[in-house]
Parts: C-alpha cells; structure tokens; sequence
C-alpha cells in the first residue's frame, strides 16, 4: 500500500507538468502538420494557376512569303529536301493551353526560339498563341530544352521547362511536371 501512495503522490505531484507538456507536444504536432498543410495547398494553388501547353497544328512557313508553308509532319521530307538545298524555312508550332490564361510569357534561355502571343497573354484555347523557330536541317530530329518563364493572372511567377524536338511537333513539360 506504501507503494501505491507514494506512486499516487507523484502522479499528482507532477500531473500539472505531465500535462502541460503534453499539450505543448501536441500543439507543435498540429501547428507542424497545419504548415504541411498549408505548403501542399499553395503548391496545388500555383499548379492551378500554370498555363498546360500542348502541340497543335505543325506548319513549315517559307521564309518571306506567309502564303507558302507545308503541312507537318506529312511533308517533313520535302520540307527537309529543299532546306538542304538553301532554303530558309520557320517553324510554327500552334499551342494549345490547357491551363490557365496567364498575363505575360516569354522563352528566355533559347534565342532560336520565340513565344508568340496575342498581346503577351497566353489565351485557352489554340490559334493566337504559337512557338515559332528557323528550321536547321542539321538539327533535325534534336532534343531541345527551353524554358518558359510567365506571370499568372494572380501576379504569381513561375518557370516551367519543356522540351520539343527540332522539327517534330512534339512538346512535352517536364519541369515541373
């Protein structure tokens, strides 16, 4: 019995402490997952806010004349034929977004390479907004990375890395993916 008094009086000796402790301990526990939270929620927050752009339409334009293009990738061969033998020829790679309408976009580590936009905004949809680049025989068939710097709608500013391929219509982001 001497035991168990001597137990009893410490639990309540020292319950105010054990207590308090306690609460301390699990208040830092929420406040920690709240900021988890709160982190998760602003990343999904400037994830919805980003432009998602894919290929449409892949056209070669003859340089100096807007009229004459060919339709790619199903006249690629002629298109790469007569670049061979001299002539200039930009590629125009219409883009579809499928994210959000952001306010200002621009390509900023590849200077072949240019962001067309109706009025610097990348609108939904596809037809305003085009990649546009000189086609080089040589680098037919490269892997080349760009990186796509924009401004959304909210004022929050990202950058997403994407990668197409040197006269292919292919454009894929893959950071962040």
């Amino acid at each position: 019995m001497l035991l168990f008094d001597k137990a009893l009086s410490l639990v309540v000796a020292y319950w105010p402490y054990a207590t308090a402790a306690s609460a301390t301990v699990w208040a830092l526990y929420e406040k920690m997952g709240k900021m988890v939270a709160d982190k998760k929620l602003a990343e999904a927050q400037r994830r919805s806010d980003a432009p998602d752009l894919v290929c449409g339409r892949f056209i070669g334009h003859v340089a100096g004349d807007p009229l004459a293009y060919y339709r790619l990738p199903e006249n690629a061969a002629t298109l790469l034929k007569r670049a061979k033998q001299g002539e200039k020829f930009q590629i125009r790679m219409t883009l579809i977004n499928l994210g959000k309408r952001v306010k200002r976009a621009v390509i900023t580590n590849h200077p072949g390479y240019v962001l067309l936009t109706k009025f610097g905004e990348l609108q939904g949809g596809e037809g305003d907004d085009a990649l546009v680049y000189d086609f080089q025989p040589e680098q037919f068939g490269e892997s080349i990375k760009f990186v796509v710097e924009f401004e959304s709608s909210s004022g929050f500013r990202q950058r997403h890395a994407y990668r197409t391929v040197h006269g292919e219509p292919v454009l894929e982001r893959i950071d962040p993916s």
